[in-house]
Parts: structure tokens; C-alpha cells; sequence
């Protein structure tokens, strides 16, 4: 860690005031950013990778194209899809739009709400079509869950 962050950190653990450039609003963005990756990685590994793999050899057992049971394709789609794809493209927005207008992030609390909603949409998303456990219960809350991140998500940089 470069010396000048160290010596933040050290500030900010003592709880002292900061005046002029400090790399700590910074670094709780970045944090708020790494959580966006990290949770695209996990989508990429599971619902990415191992259930498009999944349904390759079914597919592949079964020399043709369906295969694979429709409920895998969907998931493995929506995985991928909203998973990996939109999830990095969500928190690159929230780290790099602000700094594109000359400004910070407004509510780094709203930034963690968003990760929590759109997390656990995502996932429950792909859990119900994947094993079809109450999907019936579960596509609606979860598809609101990610409509509230869209919802919410250009509030956060105005001002």
C-alpha cells in the first residue's frame, strides 16, 4: 500500500478530521466498486461457467440442441446475462460517472443498498428458474429487487 494511503488509514482509524486531498472517500468507493466485482466473479464461476457447462454436455450427451432442459438455458442466460455482465457494468457506472462529472459519489449508503438489491434479485432470480423451488413467489420480488436498483441507480449522481 502506497505510504500516503497507509497514513490515511492510520487518520481515519483514529478518527481524526481531514482536511485537503485524502485517498479515504476514495477508497470506500473503490471498496463499494471491488464488492460489484467481486460478486461478478462469483456469477461468472457458477451460473457463468459451471452451468453453461452444464448444459454443453447435455447437450452433447444427447446429440442435439435441446438437449438441455429449458430451465438451464434460461438460468445459465439470466447468470451470464444480468450475473456478470450487467453487475460489472453497474459498478464501473457508480465509480466512474461521478468522477466523468468533476464530482464524488453522493450516498456511498445508497451504492451498498443497490449492492444488496441487486445481489440478492440476481441471485434469487436464478436460483428460482434454475431449481424451480416457489419460482412462482420468488420472480417477482426478485425482479423488483433489481427494478428498485435501476430505479434508484441515477439518483446517486446528481447534486
Amino acid at each position: 500500500m502506497p505510504e500516503i494511503w497507509a497514513r490515511a488509514w492510520e487518520r481515519e482509524r483514529a478518527g481524526e478530521v481531514i482536511l485537503g486531498a485524502d485517498p479515504g472517500p476514495e477508497r470506500r468507493v473503490a471498496r463499494l466498486l471491488g464488492a460489484f466485482i467481486a460478486l461478478r466473479l462469483l456469477f461468472l464461476v457458477f451460473p457463468g461457467t459451471l452451468v453453461g457447462v452444464w448444459n454443453l454436455l447435455a447437450i452433447s450427451s444427447a446429440r442435439e440442441p435441446g438437449g438441455a432442459a429449458g430451465v438451464w438455458v434460461q438460468a445459465h442466460g439470466h447468470g451470464q446475462l444480468f450475473g456478470w455482465v450487467a453487475t460489472f457494468l453497474i459498478g464501473i457506472s457508480l465509480y466512474a460517472v461521478p468522477k466523468f462529472r468533476g464530482r464524488n459519489l453522493r450516498s456511498l449508503a445508497v451504492g451498498w443498498v443497490m449492492f444488496v438489491l441487486w445481489a440478492a434479485g440476481t441471485a434469487v432470480r436464478w436460483g428460482a428458474t434454475l431449481w424451480q423451488w416457489h419460482w412462482e413467489q420468488l420472480l417477482l420480488p426478485a425482479a423488483a429487487a433489481q427494478f428498485a436498483r435501476v430505479l434508484r441507480g441515477p439518483g446517486l449522481n446528481r447534486g
